[in-house]
């Protein structure tokens, strides 16, 4: 195991420490959130599970964890990873593609737990910005998403076509090399016809767990 893979699953065995034995718990998606998956799969503490992306899912049924769909209730828990976060909580998100998804389980958490390993931590808060759109008329929203925020937005690839979310739009990403406000950037794109979501996760208070390369880990609250 290399060190960022050991520093994942650091970071996910002390995720770990905050489940309880019957918890409604949301997953995230990405490589630390699957770490914490094949950790939790050693305890699962008769947890039910509810995933932000069909990978996520396909992951805990594999590993006998059962999973079901998001139902009106609050979840007790979510465990997520992070593109980059800044010390104050402000977290780029959607790398991975379940951006939307994600934020869903994000607001619907009593308690919102973000893993991540140390190269994650960038202050001032910068990075990529996927931005969710509907298909249709996707060519003037990302003319609106660049205007908006005066950056050139790329329309996501995989495999040599068109990146589609597991809710069936398209990504358009944005790097930004500075992001002062992030609640307002989130609200800017939020505002733009065809936009379904935006990987800014502002204000959202998440519980913090970083993990370093030799394994050792710290964790605090975003206030």
């Amino acid at each position: 195991m290399d060190d960022m893979t050991e520093a994942k699953h650091a970071a996910a065995r002390e995720a770990l420490s905050h489940v309880s034995p019957g918890m409604l718990l949301g997953i995230g998606s990405g490589s630390t959130v699957h770490a914490f998956i094949e950790e939790l799969a050693k305890d699962p503490r008769g947890v039910m599970c509810i995933a932000a992306s069909r990978k996520s899912a396909d992951a805990c049924t594999k590993a006998g964890i059962p999973v079901e769909e998001l139902g009106p209730s609050m979840l007790d828990l979510v465990v997520d990873g992070a593109d980059a976060i800044d010390q104050g909580g402000q977290v780029l998100k959607g790398l991975g593609g379940a951006l939307v998804r994600e934020k869903i389980l994000a607001e619907a958490a009593r308690k919102w737990i973000l893993i991540v390993d140390e190269t994650k931590l960038v202050d001032p808060l910068r990075g990529t910005v996927p931005v969710e759109v509907l298909p249709y008329g996707m060519q003037r929203t990302k003319c609106r998403i660049e205007e908006a925020v005066h950056a050139v937005g790329t329309l996501r690839e995989a495999g040599g076509v068109r990146y589609m979310t597991d809710n069936g739009n398209h990504i358009i990403d944005v790097k930004l090399p500075r992001i002062d406000d992030a609640e307002k950037l989130a609200a800017l794109l939020a505002a733009i016809p065809g936009v379904v979501g935006t990987g800014v996760f502002a204000n959202l208070h998440p519980h913090v767990i970083v993990a370093t390369a030799t394994g050792e880990t710290r964790e605090w609250d975003c206030p």
